[in-house]
């Protein structure tokens, strides 16, 4: 008797458990949670190239919505097909969910009792962990001196967008802006060949579509 199903499921599972631990520990945004599916992922389970989630990645930073979100859902899609996808999503978004839910709905409580001073130090811990994304994001980067130009430029303009913006406007336009500019620079200006994958990550019926 064939023993490929069970060990399919068993994987499934797997994934499904480090996709749980993910969502109640990992915080700081996309960039941070990218690191994490790295270590997760790549070089823990191995159940993805280190190149393939780098594609997931940089194919959901193009899309509307929240990318990391889109990337763990889509590596679920290559890994079991769109009923682990659904699993993986659902999964995923529960512990934020609850822990959000609760946070609205007690905040009058947690006010009362002095308890929001708490928060007082994520701020500090979102630049921490940004930091520390960024830097083990870096051996990602295509070694040429264009790409690091782009971010480090980058970097200070969106630093100096967050001092100097006068509204909301001109807060919210740098970003796209940035991405504009630096697909113009990378596409004229920066001349190195890039190897797409040549691996579909699999057919996508239009019902699949319409769940998600």
């Amino acid at each position: 008797m064939s023993t490929k199903p069970a060990i399919r499921k068993f994987k499934q599972s797997l994934f499904l458990r480090d996709v749980l631990i993910l969502a109640c520990t990992a915080f700081g945004g996309p960039q941070v949670h990218f690191v994490q599916f790295i270590r997760r992922f790549c070089e823990k389970r191995r159940v993805v190239s280190q190149s393939e989630l780098v594609e997931l990645y940089s194919f959901c930073q193009i899309l509307p919505g929240p990318t990391s979100t889109q990337t763990i859902t889509n590596l679920g899609f290559k890994m079991g097909g769109y009923r682990l996808a659904i699993l993986t999503i659902l999964i995923w978004i529960t512990p934020a969910t609850l822990l959000m839910s609760g946070i609205v709905l007690g905040y009058s409580w947690m006010q009362d009792h002095e308890l929001l001073a708490i928060f007082k130090f994520i701020p500090a811990m979102a630049v921490g962990f940004l930091f520390a994304a960024a830097f083990k994001m870096l051996p990602l980067i295509k070694k040429h001196w264009g790409f690091y130009s782009i971010a480090i430029v980058a970097m200070f303009l969106v630093v100096l967008n967050q001092i100097y913006a006068r509204n909301a406007f001109t807060s919210s336009i740098i970003l796209p802006t940035i991405l504009l500019a630096a697909a113009f620079i990378s596409q004229k200006f920066i001349d190195i060949k890039f190897t797409p994958n040549k691996t579909p990550v699999g057919k996508i019926k239009v019902r699949q579509l319409l769940v998600i």
